[in-house]
């Protein structure tokens, strides 16, 4: 393939992206400078740390809140999987799984006309006023309410990675900047995707080859993989050599696969606005 036709593969995949990628997951609204302040709430918020500030600690509950249906469905597909993949221990996270799957739990999902009014399918918004202690609120488009289980836990899983990395936050816990919570939060949902097997795998890859309406949700997990085979592949010998303890070939081949991520976003004009890039 001559450069110029490579670079012209480029510019196309790009320019999805630029029309998928708000659309795909939803946005997350970050308050000034990245830093989490929170305004003092009423007396009956738990976990108080003081007279100015409220802190939310995570999910303690054992059984999911109240949801519709369609998406109590979608958020028991994620609790399946999820509680699978920690039981291959921490060394899964970031790859297999992405938040403790006692956090569908928490979730409440609410649908309204979004996607006319923000462009977005769905979105979870840090320091929200509505969030309270062991409650989350995730807000999706309504018309994911006629949508199959695999399609809304899809667009959850992305969401649901905001949602542990607003509690990272209020805990302390290592902060990524802005391009990298959307780059995790892509790749959450990118791997609950790869990780089907069976029917349900059957059913996605075929509507991603066949669907001329195709949901956004595997709109952008077909731009996605597009891309990632545009560009070089690196063997598994190269990527593994010298590996260590503490920089494994697990961590490199997730690395490698969120650059090619970064690649992606960070060339959209809603990310190097929101993000400063």
């Amino acid at each position: 393939m001559s450069t110029q036709n490579k670079r012209n593969k480029r510019i196309r995949i790009t320019a999805s992206i630029v029309l998928l990628v708000v659309a795909a997951f939803g946005i997350y609204f970050f308050v000034s400078n990245q830093q989490v302040k929170f305004e003092k709430k009423d007396n009956k918020t738990p976990l108080s740390t003081s007279d100015e500030t409220t802190k939310v600690v995570g999910c303690t509950r054992t059984t999911r809140l109240e949801n519709k249906p369609v998406y109590d469905r979608a958020l028991s597909l994620i609790h399946e999987k999820y509680t699978t993949w920690e039981q291959g221990g921490k060394s899964n996270f970031g790859t297999w799984y992405f938040f403790p799957s006692q956090l569908v739990n928490c979730i409440k999902v609410v649908d309204g006309n979004i996607r006319n009014t923000t462009e977005a399918e769905g979105y979870f918004v840090f320091n929200d006023t509505a969030i309270k202690d062991n409650y989350f609120p995730i807000t999706v488009d309504k018309d994911y309410s006629d949508a199959d289980d695999i399609i809304n836990a899809l667009l959850l899983v992305h969401e649901m990675t905001h949602v542990r990395q607003y509690l990272d936050s209020l805990n302390n816990e290592d902060q990524l900047s802005c391009i990298d919570k959307e780059i995790e939060a892509f790749d959450a949902a990118y791997n609950f995707y790869r990780w089907q097997f069976g029917e349900t795998e059957k059913t996605l890859k075929l509507r991603m080859q066949y669907d001329p309406e195709l949901n956004p949700q595997l709109q952008i997990i077909k731009t996605v993989t597009e891309y990632f085979l545009s560009t070089p592949l690196t063997s598994l010998t190269e990527l593994c050599k010298g590996e260590s303890p503490s920089d494994t070939c697990g961590d490199r081949i997730t690395a490698n696969r969120r650059q090619k991520i970064k690649d992606v976003i960070s060339q959209d004009e809603f990310y190097i606005k929101q993000c400063k890039l």
